[in-house]
């Protein structure tokens, strides 16, 4: 996990099991940018969320396409990261 400003990290893909320590270290909200099914060895979106969702972690999947994005996926952000929530994005 890279820090990228305030409460603002980054990473490469995440698994289920990563979300307890996510979580213990104040992580609680994240956004996925990446598509499900992008790589036959990536979790489903569904199976992070769920696993988030366990742990009081809020969720957001907005998918980009070789790291294109749309001006609505750029709003859809912006509006998940306006409460300055602790916020881990990730992609592949």
């Amino acid at each position: 996990m890279q820090h990228l400003h305030n409460h603002l990290y980054i990473s490469e893909q995440i698994q289920p099991g990563d979300l307890p320590a996510l979580r213990a270290q104040g992580i609680t909200q994240i956004i996925c940018h990446r598509p499900d099914g992008e790589d036959a060895t990536q979790p489903a979106f569904a199976d992070i969320a769920a696993a988030a969702d366990a742990l009081g972690i809020r969720t957001l999947h907005v998918p980009v396409a070789g790291g294109q994005f749309s001006p609505d996926a750029v709003a859809q952000t912006r509006a998940a990261l306006a409460d300055g929530a602790p916020t881990l994005m990730f992609c592949k």
